[in-house]
């Protein structure tokens, strides 16, 4: 029987029991989301789980964590009615009328109560299951899903600047201040208007999650002194670096590291590992990337499906 997980101390029993069974990828991310608190998560057994499905409550992004057992994932997955809202499964309606606190967006939660829904989006998923989702989505609807098989995409991938369990934030911490210069300021909400209506893959939801990672100190950029905006970088609420951009004539200088640089130190000192997912046509961001500290970790896709 489904099991949606209740409070933090529950988040934090099934990510060990996750550690401990070997199967499953991308810890370091759902250790961030846990520790950020901003998803529900609902799981297929508590004490043995075989798969993780969480959703962003800043920008409705389903996020899946898998094992192995893809009879007990696909049992899992179709237990959903997809079609319609998400939360208009009654067991998740009682959890969230029982929890007001956790509503943190309000047009989010209105759209996954309606009784059908247009539009569904995964991120970052495990290579053994967006097939899964998509036959799924399908069967529920969706008639236009992408989940990046065209040969001519380069696909993309998760970078990692240390390990789950083994990374020494302060010692991170304190090699990254040493490429700030003062200067980076954080983003102001028209800027992240500006930034969003320049993101070609933003959902309905995009905007949410760029406010909400303003407002608690997570997006910063790099301006002239005549205030022109030149670098900027984004950080969601799983410890993902998101929306990173210096303008052409401005590369080269160092102002994207500084911003990235800043945004790193500020995941570190809430205790969240910052994560880099970069398409594999992206050779500026993975040199960068590289070149501060981290490594290639698995390779994921994205499922957007609508009707």
């Amino acid at each position: 029987m489904n099991y949606i997980l209740k409070n933090i101390t529950e988040k934090r029993n099934i990510l060990e029991k996750i550690k401990k069974n070997g199967e499953f990828r991308q810890l370091e991310r759902l250790e961030n989301e846990i520790e950020f608190g901003q998803s529900l998560m609902i799981t297929d057994d508590y004490n043995d789980p075989n798969i993780l499905l969480s959703m962003a409550l800043n920008d409705g992004v389903f996020r899946v964590y898998v094992n192995n057992n893809s009879k007990q994932i696909i049992i899992f997955l179709e237990s959903f009615n997809w079609g319609s809202g998400f939360l208009n499964n009654t067991t998740i309606k009682e959890f969230l009328n029982n929890n007001g606190d956790i509503n943190k967006n309000e047009n989010l939660i209105s759209y996954h109560f309606q009784s059908s829904i247009n539009q569904i989006n995964f991120n970052e998923l495990d290579d053994r299951v967006r097939f899964i989702l998509k036959n799924i989505m399908k069967s529920h609807g969706f008639n236009n899903i992408d989940i990046g098989e065209n040969p001519s995409n380069p696909g993309y991938s998760e970078y990692t600047l240390c390990k789950i369990d083994t990374c020494n934030k302060e010692k991170i911490i304190n090699q990254f201040k040493l490429k700030l210069d003062g200067n980076e300021v954080p983003l102001s909400i028209n800027e992240g208007h500006y930034i969003c209506g320049l993101w070609k893959y933003k959902t309905m939801f995009t905007m949410d999650e760029i406010i909400w990672s303003i407002k608690n100190g997570f997006s910063w950029c790099y301006k002239l002194k005549d205030g022109t905006l030149i670098s900027w970088v984004i950080g969601f609420s799983d410890g993902r670096i998101t929306q990173f951009a210096t303008l052409p004539e401005f590369r080269g200088k160092g102002y994207g590291t500084k911003v990235v640089s800043k945004l790193i130190i500020s995941f570190l000192e809430k205790g969240i590992n910052p994560l880099a997912y970069i398409g594999g046509d992206n050779d500026i961001s993975q040199s960068l990337f590289k070149k501060i500290g981290y490594n290639r970790s698995v390779e994921v896709f994205g499922l957007s499906a609508s009707k």
